[in-house]
């Protein structure tokens, strides 16, 4: 509608006789003949051929007449200054000076001021002071283009009539149609219609449009429309008495159209719950910040208020905005959520990036939620501040995840790391020192403690703890030498109760009971070795080192609750160590396709040597419970670890050359090679054994009781299969274990579409035909366009108003076109069964998937689900179904969540008005 008020004003330009003041009197051009279309009279176009031409993008772009070049005289008048210009051109040009009348006819075209008025006759009667046009007029304007069956303009009151109007306007990303009859007010600024249609089907015959028996614009902003009928195809769907609807563009203040469908107006089931989301105002603060408050409303569910404050000021490079969420249950509860986005660049060199969220009842959201992702998702806060300077960087930030099914939150506040640039002491020596600090609080952990509080009463104290760490790195590189060097330290803290039976000193016949009402535990460690350079490089990469490490398991200097808060120290010893890892290849022949195939084995070989040492007392006894023995000794260790990693691949036959392509290739140019694929890899994880260790009496060598291989394949893209196996029946390294390996776990993951099938059918022999292509898909779909989808709808109130967490749904786009495609992942773990357990651990076993297709051209069908098989049950669906109308998108959703809510909802939306919708929700919370 904007454009049509747009171009009205210019019909009171078409003057082409009025008589104004003599120093602005106009100056008519003669009419002369189109030297392109010298004939007198140009047939009418046919009916229908001219009808699909006022559709859409085929109204008439400009004139099928132009003007003729002037010459010398005619530029010289064109370019006076104080005049307003009006041309003329037909076929035929005739002034009646008695009746003080002007007739054009013929392909009559007249041009003032930028627009243009193209009809086969029009006439300007200066006594009526009226203008007329007849023979299909067109008015083509710098805004649009507007086509007619006859116009009537009155030039001194500034009012037209166009019957049987055709034009065009742009409202948002859709190119609207509009058809009717049409009058003009340029001096009041108002526009009428009477029995218009709109619809932005490009079509002949439009599948849908609206109707509405009268039609009012003012001043260029405002339309009103009564009564108002929306048609699919020819068939009344949707009444309302009237609408009205703000044309301008850009941001403004006013009421947010509310989110609501035919359902919660006439309720078709008494068990459907009406709901109503999205009622509020929006206030347009300036042009660089904006404010709005909103009220979503469930039927006796819950009643959820929002606002929100967003900013932008250009100058500083800041962005962000503030939120505040406040979420009412039925039955009393009250969650409160406070989110906060900021994005700052102080200049070239330094950043903030904040995205703060927090929720006072992680469990209300996670209870009315009925989105999978969402029922165990987590309320994420990240902060960060970079500064990158000329001799390093430094990175200053933290973190905070809120659960939304379990009490547990984890914040990470402050993480601090700063990276100097490598320092150049020398040509051959280098210095690359680093610095890290991270400082994590976890609180309300489970399981809890139980406290007694009563006979029959006991109590569950969750449990919060703290670490803090902090590392030094300063590795130093002296010509092909590399001599690293580490200090760390590490302070832990819980209020974890810990109890501990221990012999009675006074009375060794006699047990008690020592309990702690918390744990800490402070460790500060060195760590120092060098890397000798590598020998033998490309063949046997020889790798030496030699380092200090520790007498014992821990850090060099400890205290904890046994020290009394004193710090006690170790040892250090001597460790030696070397690596080998080379890589052999064998060659094989051809088969079939393949050209050549290749088996390469890359063994690797560690060793290292730590002598015998004595632990200090004090630091022994600071490292076992109350009532243990107290080792002092730490044996030798003399550790091989063998490990291997195998590749199987393939080069295949070079590509045929076109039939009857007899070209030579250049000389200089290697011949055409096939492309390369890896058949299969395998990865194995080390072996480890210890030879000090098996000189000691009832044990051996071995230090591996859990042994992994990772399988992947190009064949099959997104194959990855990873299985465990527990080695040893009985504790590994004792004489008394069992070499029995027992699958322990399974991961296998695969991803298959179109060309995966295609592929095996062909290297079974079976005959496939050639790559589906993917039809055409319209540009301007509802996952592009609609600020309405489906997913959104579903859980606004869960994520939060500046949330970026995708849901279930959302993550489900609509596949259409591309075929089919299925994503599976499988995981299987479990434990040996232990013969003194009364039951043994059930495995638990889990397949996830998703698969979407598309039947038809116009159907996709996407379904995401989870199956436990050791409960036998499916633990969440999403399963999304859309159908595209062409210029509808229709939209099926059944979603179950793991806390036992489910959602059936159907959506149907008008791509090019999205705020035309319609949409059944019905939801089961429980």
């Amino acid at each position: 509608m904007v454009l049509l008020v747009a171009l009205t004003p210019v019909l009171g330009a078409q003057q082409p006789v009025r008589r104004p003041p003599p120093r602005e009197r106009e100056r008519p051009q003669p009419a002369q003949p189109s030297p392109q279309l010298p004939a007198p009279q140009r047939a009418r176009p046919d009916t229908a051929q001219d009808t699909a031409r006022s559709r859409g993008n085929l109204l008439p772009q400009r004139p099928d007449r132009a003007f003729q070049a002037p010459d010398s005289i005619t530029a010289a008048l064109l370019t006076r200054e104080g005049y307003r210009l009006t041309r003329y051109t037909a076929d035929s040009v005739q002034l009646v000076a008695d009746e003080r009348e002007i007739r054009l006819s013929g392909r009559a075209l007249l041009e003032q001021e930028g627009s243009q008025l193209e009809a086969d006759t029009v006439r300007y009667v200066e006594e009526r002071c009226t203008l007329y046009a007849a023979g299909r007029p067109r008015l083509f304007d710098p805004s649009g283009v507007l086509v007619g069956e006859g116009m009537t303009y009155d030039a001194c009151n500034k009012t037209g009539i166009i019957s049987h109007a055709t034009t065009t306007f742009q409202e948002g990303s859709a190119n609207w149609i509009l058809r009717g009859q049409l009058a003009v007010d340029n001096e009041e600024n108002r526009s009428y219609g009477l029995r218009a249609t709109v619809t932005a089907c490009e079509l002949t015959d439009p599948h849908y449009h609206f109707a509405a028996r009268q039609v009012k614009w003012i001043n260029k902003r405002l339309m009103v429309a009564r009564p108002a009928v929306l048609y699919v195809q020819d068939v009344p769907v949707l009444w309302l008495p009237f609408i009205f609807q703000d044309m301008r563009r850009g941001r403004r203040s006013g009421m947010i159209p509310p989110q609501f469908g035919i359902n919660d107006i006439v309720r078709n089931s008494p068990s459907y719950q009406r709901h109503v989301a999205n009622i509020g105002y929006y206030w347009a603060i300036s042009d660089y910040s904006d404010a709005q408050v909103t009220i979503d409303w469930y039927a006796q569910r819950f009643v959820a208020v929002n606002g929100r404050l967003r900013y932008r000021w250009l100058d500083r490079f800041l962005a962000g905005g503030i939120a505040y969420q406040e979420l009412h249950e039925s039955g009393g509860s009250t969650s409160r959520r406070i989110t906060w986005s900021h994005q700052q660049q102080f200049n070239v060199n330094s950043q903030l990036t904040a995205s703060l969220d927090y929720a006072s009842s992680s469990r209300v959201v996670s209870r009315n939620s009925v989105d999978p992702v969402l029922a165990v998702a987590t309320i994420d806060s990240r902060l960060n501040f970079q500064r990158r300077y000329t001799w390093g960087t430094l990175n200053v930030g933290g973190s905070r995840n809120q659960s939304l099914d379990q009490p547990r939150v984890v914040t990470t506040f402050p993480t601090v790391s700063f990276t100097p640039n490598p320092i150049a002491l020398s040509r051959s020596i280098i210095w690359s020192p680093g610095f890290t600090l991270t400082n994590s609080l976890q609180n309300n952990l489970t399981p809890g403690v139980a406290i007694p509080r009563g006979p029959g009463l006991v109590d569950t104290q969750l449990v919060d703890t703290r670490q803090t760490s902090l590392a030094i790195q300063t590795p130093l590189r002296i010509g092909r030498w590399n001599w690293t060097n580490a200090i760390s330290m590490t302070d832990e803290w819980n209020n974890r109760r810990e109890s501990f039976t221990i012999p009675d000193p006074q009375d060794t016949t006699r047990r008690l009971t020592r309990t702690y009402g918390e744990f800490f535990q402070t460790g500060i460690d060195w760590q120092t070795g060098i890397n000798l350079p590598i020998l033998l490089q490309g063949t046997w990469n020889l790798a030496p080192g030699v380092g200090i490490v520790n007498t014992t398991g821990g850090p060099y200097l400890l205290r904890n609750r046994f020290t009394g808060g004193a710090f006690v120290s170790q040892g250090k010893r001597l460790q030696l160590r070397a690596g080998i890892a080379p890589t052999f290849y064998g060659l094989f022949g051809g088969i079939g396709p393949i050209a050549r195939l290749r088996h390469a084995v890359s063994p690797s070989l560690n060793w290292s040597y730590q002598p015998a040492a004595t632990v200090p007392e004090e630091y022994a006894r600071a490292t076992v419970r109350p009532g243990q023995a107290v080792n002092r000794r730490s044996q030798a260790s003399q550790t091989i670890s063998i490990g291997l990693s195998q590749n199987f691949e393939a080069k295949l036959r070079p590509p045929p050359r076109p039939p009857g392509d007899t070209t030579a290739p250049p000389a200089d140019q290697p011949p055409a090679e096939g492309r390369k694929l890896k058949l299969l890899s395998i990865q194995s994880d080390a072996l480890t054994f210890d030879l000090e260790q098996a000189r000691r009496p009832g044990r051996n060598a071995w230090t591996t009781d859990l042994w992994s291989n990772t399988l992947s394949s190009d064949l099959l893209r997104g194959l990855n299969v990873r299985i465990a196996h527990d080695l040893w029946d009985g504790p590994v390294g004792t004489d008394t274990a069992r070499f029995r390996p027992y699958l322990t776990s399974v991961t296998f993951g695969l991803g298959i579409n179109e060309n995966t099938l295609r592929s095996i059918g062909r290297l079974l022999g079976l005959s496939t035909g050639p790559s589906r292509e993917s039809p055409t898909a319209r540009p301007d779909t509802a996952a592009t366009r609609s600020p309405t989808d489906p997913g959104r709808n579903l859980n606004t109130y869960a994520r939060g108003p500046l949330a970026t967490q995708f849901s279930a749904v959302d993550r489900l786009t609509p596949g259409r076109g591309t075929g089919f495609q299925a994503t599976l992942t499988y995981s299987l773990s479990r434990q040996r069964p232990d013969p003194a357990a009364a039951t043994p651990a059930p495995a638990n076993q889990t397949m996830n998937g998703t698969v979407t297709f598309s039947p038809t051209p116009h159907w996709s069908v996407s379904w995401q689900t989870s199956y436990n098989f050791t409960t036998g049950e499916f633990s969440d669906h999403v399963v999304r179904l859309d159908r595209d109308m062409h210029d509808w998108r229709a939209t099926f959703t059944f979603v179950k969540s793991p806390n036992g809510n489910f959602l059936f909802s159907f959506f149907i939306q008008l791509l090019d008005q999205p705020d035309i919708k319609f949409d059944y929700d019905q939801r089961n919370i429980r």
